[in-house]
């Protein structure tokens, strides 16, 4: 079986400014994209407020029991992360929980 002919070089030259048209293009598209990444607002670190079991409760106003149970229903937020010092939340997460359920 043979090969397609590959054309003439006149249109060897037409891909190949099409195809660097086309990456012109990408590269243009990239650029912009990039300038927007850099200018999302990224949140602080210090912005970013976690708090962990015996904070929740303290949120909360309940007993560390109370707390603990309701977790074990699957009644409290999932969260965060579990680090090996215990489950993480963030602050403005319990803080819904809680006015959700009108506690406190």
């Amino acid at each position: 079986m043979k090969a397609p002919p590959m054309g003439t070089r006149a249109d060897a030259v037409r891909r190949l400014a099409r195809v660097r048209r086309e990456l012109d293009e990408a590269a243009e598209w990239v650029t912009r994209l990039t300038a927007e990444i850099e200018n999302m607002p990224m949140p602080k670190p210090t912005d970013i407020k976690l708090v962990g079991s015996a904070e929740a409760i303290e949120i909360a106003g309940i007993a560390g029991n109370t707390f603990h149970v309701l977790r074990r229903r699957g009644q409290t937020p999932e969260p965060l992360a579990e680090l090996a010092s215990g489950p993480v939340w963030l602050r403005e997460t319990i803080e819904q929980w809680v006015e959700a359920r009108g506690a406190r």
